[in-house]
């Protein structure tokens, strides 16, 4: 038997899923109006699309699964809430910095914090693990598939 805090919680569980339902199809239609593609390299759309559909997907997914669950299969979310604002407060630093540094400076400095802060790595492997993978996202989006990246190189900065 459910009780009322349950089915609370079940009730909120359906409204995170539904969220992050409606955020995926925006960003999905966001980067369809975008341009997916330019000639040879991923446009301005792609990222949003490769995003939105998936998380739309998958929030559809977990919603139509919250009809499924018991008393006993609902998910406690003590502590959980701290969680999410990091994580949003993260995400709106995150926004912010890439329009006053650029993606490359503000990604480097997310993932270097990443690694200290989250994964409690060493300073040293962390700044090592950094450049690794700043490196290859060079690579692969920069030299390889030639997309654009927002810099503050517009205002006079570097990548």
């Amino acid at each position: 038997m459910m009780t009322e805090t349950d089915k609370k919680r079940l009730f909120g569980e359906k409204v995170l899923f539904a969220i992050f339902f409606l955020t995926g199809v925006f960003w999905a239609f966001t980067g369809i109006r975008l341009n997916l593609w330019e000639r040879i390299a991923p446009g301005p759309g792609f990222f949003p699309f490769i995003i939105g559909l998936p998380m739309a997907l998958l929030s559809l997914m977990g919603f139509f699964k919250t009809f499924k669950l018991d008393a006993k299969q609902i998910p406690s979310h003590q502590g959980e809430t701290k969680k999410m604002f990091i994580i949003l407060g993260s995400c709106v630093a995150f926004y912010t910095l890439i329009e006053i540094l650029g993606m490359m400076l503000s990604l480097g400095i997310g993932v270097l914090l990443w690694f200290i802060l989250a994964a409690k790595y060493h300073w040293l492997r962390s700044i090592l693990y950094t450049v690794l993978i700043m490196a290859a996202y060079y690579a692969i989006f920069v030299l390889w598939l030639n997309v654009r990246l927002p810099t503050f190189l517009d205002r006079g900065g570097f990548i």
